[in-house]
C-alpha cells in the first residue's frame, strides 16, 4: 500500500511528513515519504510525496495520518482468503467541482457516498481528469484532486491516461499518479523523468487488471511496440495465472468500438489496430473505456481485420460464455465539455447506450460471474441513482478465444446457428422478427394486441424484442424442429441469444386458446408470483402456408452451471427419457432427489395457477424444473438471492427453492420452476386419446385425462417430489 500527498512549497521538498499508521488497536509505525519536486513555468509548483507503508497484514483495517490529515483503509485479503463479493467503481471523463468535492455538476457525491458507505473496495477512473490538470495555471489540477480525495484517501483510486493529460508532455498526470504500481521503463516528462504509469498491471482477488495507453503516437513504430511487448508479455503470464485470477480486465482511455460519432472512424481503426487482436488471442475478458461522453455496453467483438467500417466487429451477442472481448464505454461522469449523443443508429453489437450522465459499478462475485450496472446520476435532471443497465457477464472458459474459435471467421459461424436459410419456417420466422424489431411486415398478424402490448410494457420485455428483432435469425438458437415434418406439424422451438425469450410455433388451436382466454389470463398473471409463462406476443404469419407463434419468456434463463433439467407432468407412459437426452421426465425423476424444504411455497402456488388452468379447460401441461449448482466457497445462498430478485424473477414467471447436498457440504442446488406448454385444451383429439391410449396403458398412467383429474395427480406427484421426507437434503 502507499500513500500520496502534495505539499504547496514552490516544489522546493522544504516540507517533510511521515506517514503514521497503525492496525485497530495495535502498535503505530511509520513511514517517510520520498519527495518529488514538481515545478513548471507558469503553472504549478509542489511537492508531490509517497510513503510505502510495509508489514502490512491482509484484510485489516489500518487508520493512519499524515500532516494535519487522518483517514483510513483496509488491506487486501490474500490469495486463499479472497472476500467476495469484490465491488469496484468505474467511470471516465470527469472534470473538477467548483465550490469542492460536494458540488453536483459530476458524479463525485454519489460515488463519495457508495465509499463512505463502505461498499465498494475500488475505484478506476479511465482517462481524462479535472479538464484539464494544467488548465488555469495548474488550479484546476490541485482542485480535481481535492475533490477526489474524500474517496481516494480511503480506497485505492486507480487510473488511466487520457487525451486531456497531454499538456506539459503528460507531466501532470505522471506526477500526481506517481504511486501507481507500474515496472516499466520511465519516462520524461516537462518536468523530467517520471515513472511510466501510460502501461501497467497489477492484481486484486480474482481479477487480474492491465491498464494501456490509448495516448501514444501511433505513428512511432518503436513506442507501439515496446507497450505491445510488454503488453502480450503481461498477458501471457495472465493466463499461466488464470486459476488465482481468471478474469482479465483490460482499461484505457479512447474506444476500440464507439456508435456515436466520427471519433469512430480513423482513431478507432488505429487501436483497433494495436489492440483488438491481442486482446482476443489472449482472452481478455473486459475492455472498459471513456473519452465519448455517454455509456455503450456492446456484447463480445471479435476482430474483423478486413473490414474498415466503424461497424466492423464480429458479435454473437453473448452475455454467457462469451467468446470473445465485451467492450464497455463509460465514459459521462461530468465534464464541461456535455453529453455526447448518439449519431448513428445501434449496431448489433451494442447491447445498451444512454447518453445521461452517470457510473458503472463492476462487481465479481466469483471465478465465473461479473455483475455489471451502470447507475445514472445527474443532479440538474432531478435522477440522483437509477440503475438503467444491469447485466451478468458470465464466463466458464477463461483463456484465450481463440482455443474456441481459431478464427473470426468461425466465430461468425457459432453467431449462426440459428435458423438455417434453408429451414422451411426461415422466411416465416425472418418476417416475426421484422415485425418485433417495429419494422412493416405485412405478412405478420398481431393477435390480441391490446392485451400483449399492456403485458410487454409490464414485464419490461419491447427493448429486448426489439433488439432480438434488428438482430435477425442470426439471434436465436435452434432448440427442436429442425426437420420439414416437425415445422409442419407446429415443432420449431427457438431461444434468443441473450436467453430470455422463446419463439414457439404452435397449433391454430393452441394460439386461438391463448387468445380465447388472453383478458382473464392478463388479470390473472398481474399477481407477480404466478408460475404461468409470461406471454408477451401471439402471432400469425402468412409466409407460404400460415404458421402461429407465441413469444415468452425462458424459464431456464439462469447463468449458472446446470445440472439436470425435469419435465414433470404426473403420468408415466412414454414419460421415460432416452439415454443422454437433454431433458429428464416423470420416471426418471422418481430416482432423483429434488426435494426443498422449502417446497411448500412452490406447491401451493401451483395449487392456484393449475386451478386457473382447469376453469379454462387446460390440461397436459409440465413443470420445468432446472437444477443448478453453485459452489458455496465461492457464491453464497445470499448471492444467489441477490441474483434472482435482480433479475426479477417473479416477472419471468418462476421461484427458486435453494436445497443443499448433504454430501457435498460446500455445494448448494438451486431450483428453478415454472409451467409450460399450458395452451392444449380438453378437445376432441384429447377426448379419443383418453380412450384409446388409456385402454392399452391404464387411465392413471396416460397424460390426456380430463382437467380435474389431471390437475389432481399432477399435484399430488409434484407435491411427492419436491416434499422433503427422511432421505431428502435440506
Amino acid at each position: 500500500m502507499a500513500v500520496q500527498w502534495a505539499v504547496r512549497d514552490k516544489g522546493t521538498c522544504a516540507t517533510s511528513f511521515e506517514v503514521v499508521y497503525s492496525r485497530a488497536g495495535g502498535e503505530s509505525q511509520k513511514a517517510s515519504g520520498a519527495c518529488y519536486p514538481f515545478s513548471l513555468p507558469s503553472n504549478l509548483n509542489q511537492s508531490n510525496h509517497v510513503a510505502n507503508l510495509t508489514g502490512l497484514e491482509s484484510a485489516s483495517r489500518y487508520e493512519y495520518s499524515v500532516g494535519g490529515f487522518e483517514g483510513s483503509f483496509t488491506t487486501a485479503p490474500d490469495a486463499s482468503n479472497i472476500v467476495l463479493p469484490q465491488r469496484f467503481i468505474v467511470y471516465g471523463d470527469m472534470g473538477s467541482s467548483e465550490s469542492g468535492p460536494s458540488d453536483s455538476s459530476t458524479v463525485m457525491p454519489a460515488v463519495s457516498r457508495e465509499i463512505l458507505e463502505s461498499r465498494f473496495d475500488m475505484i478506476l477512473h479511465v482517462g481524462d481528469f479535472a479538464y484539464d490538470f494544467d488548465s488555469d495555471a495548474g488550479e484546476r489540477g490541485a482542485q480535481f484532486m481535492n475533490d477526489i480525495q474524500n474517496v481516494s484517501a480511503l480506497v485505492p483510486y486507480m487510473v488511466s491516461v487520457g487525451n486531456h493529460e497531454s499538456g506539459f508532455n503528460f507531466a501532470h498526470y505522471s506526477e500526481f499518479f506517481r504511486l501507481m504500481p507500474t515496472d516499466t521503463p520511465w519516462m520524461t516528462t516537462d518536468n523530467g523523468p517520471a515513472p511510466n504509469t501510460h502501461y501497467y498491471s497489477w492484481n486484486v482477488g480474482l481479477v487480474h487488471f492491465v491498464a494501456v495507453s490509448t495516448e501514444i503516437p501511433f505513428d512511432y513504430p518503436d513506442l507501439v511496440a515496446s507497450m505491445t511487448n510488454w503488453l502480450e508479455a503481461d498477458l501471457a503470464a495472465a493466463n499461466e495465472n488464470r486459476s488465482f485470477a481468471p478474469w482479465v480486465v483490460a482499461h484505457g482511455h479512447r474506444s476500440l468500438y464507439c456508435s456515436c460519432d466520427s471519433d469512430c472512424d480513423a482513431d478507432a481503426l488505429a487501436l483497433r489496430a494495436v489492440f483488438a487482436q491481442i486482446f482476443y488471442d489472449y482472452g481478455v475478458d473486459l475492455f472498459i473505456n471513456g473519452h465519448e461522453h455517454n455509456y455503450e455496453r456492446m456484447f463480445d467483438v471479435a476482430p474483423e481485420p478486413d473490414n474498415l467500417s466503424w461497424l466492423s466487429g464480429i458479435s454473437t451477442q453473448s452475455t454467457v460464455d462469451m467468446p470473445a472481448t465485451t467492450y464497455i464505454i463509460t465514459g459521462d461522469a461530468g465534464s464541461d465539455e456535455d453529453h455526447e449523443v448518439f449519431d448513428r443508429e445501434q449496431p448489433n453489437r451494442t447491447a445498451f447506450r444512454t447518453d445521461s450522465y452517470g457510473y458503472s459499478r463492476m462487481e465479481i462475485y466469483n471465478a465465473t460471474h461479473l455483475h455489471w450496472q451502470q447507475v445514472e446520476y445527474d443532479f440538474s435532471a432531478g435522477v440522483l441513482g437509477d440503475v438503467v443497465d444491469d447485466v451478468w457477464l458470465v464466463q466458464h472458459h477463461h483463456g484465450p478465444f481463440n482455443a474456441s474459435f481459431r478464427n473470426p471467421k468461425q466465430a461468425a459461424a457459432a453467431a449462426a446457428v440459428g435458423l438455417d436459410p434453408a429451414h422451411p419456417r426461415h422466411d416465416a420466422v425472418k418476417a416475426l422478427l421484422a415485425g418485433l424489431s417495429g419494422l412493416e411486415a405485412p405478412e405478420v398478424t398481431e393477435r390480441r394486441p391490446e392485451v400483449f402490448k399492456a403485458l410487454r410494457r409490464r414485464w419490461r420485455a419491447q427493448r429486448g424484442l426489439r433488439r432480438m428483432g434488428k438482430s435477425g435469425c442470426a439471434s436465436l438458437r435452434l432448440v427442436s424442429g429442425g426437420s420439414r415434418g416437425a415445422a409442419r406439424r407446429g415443432g420449431v422451438f427457438l431461444i434468443s441469444r441473450d436467453g430470455r425469450f422463446i419463439l414457439k410455433q404452435e397449433s391454430a388451436g393452441a394460439v386461438s386458446e391463448l387468445c380465447r382466454i388472453a383478458s382473464d389470463y392478463a388479470r390473472y398473471v398481474e399477481d407477480d408470483r404466478s408460475l404461468l409463462p409470461r406471454y408477451v406476443g401471439a402471432y400469425t404469419v402468412a409466409c407460404g402456408d400460415t404458421s402461429h407463434w407465441v413469444v415468452m419468456n425462458n424459464v431456464l434463463d439462469v447463468p449458472f452451471r446446470r445440472v439436470a433439467v425435469y419435465d414433470l407432468k404426473g403420468s408415466t407412459a412414454g414419460r421415460k427419457a432416452p439415454s443422454g437426452a437433454a431433458t429428464l421426465k416423470d420416471v426418471d425423476a422418481h430416482h432423483a432427489d429434488l426435494a426443498s424444504r422449502r417446497s411448500s411455497r412452490a406447491i401451493e402456488r401451483l395449487d392456484k395457477d393449475t386451478a386457473f388452468l382447469e376453469q379454462n379447460d387446460l390440461l397436459d401441461y409440465s413443470l420445468l424444473v432446472g437444477v443448478f449448482e453453485t459452489r458455496r466457497i465461492f457464491f453464497s445462498p445470499a448471492t444467489w438471492f441477490f441474483w434472482f430478485r435482480r433479475r426479477r424473477g417473479r416477472r419471468r414467471g418462476v421461484i427458486a427453492l435453494r436445497r443443499r447436498r448433504r454430501r457435498h457440504p460446500l455445494k448448494t442446488d438451486h431450483l428453478v420452476l415454472g409451467l409450460i406448454d399450458v395452451l392444449q385444451t380438453w378437445d376432441v383429439a384429447k377426448k379419443i386419446e383418453f380412450v384409446c391410449r388409456g385402454a392399452v396403458h391404464g387411465f392413471d398412467a396416460i397424460s390426456a385425462v380430463p382437467p380435474h383429474r389431471y390437475r389432481h395427480r399432477f399435484l399430488a406427484f409434484i407435491k411427492t417430489t419436491l416434499s422433503p421426507s427422511s432421505s431428502s437434503s435440506s
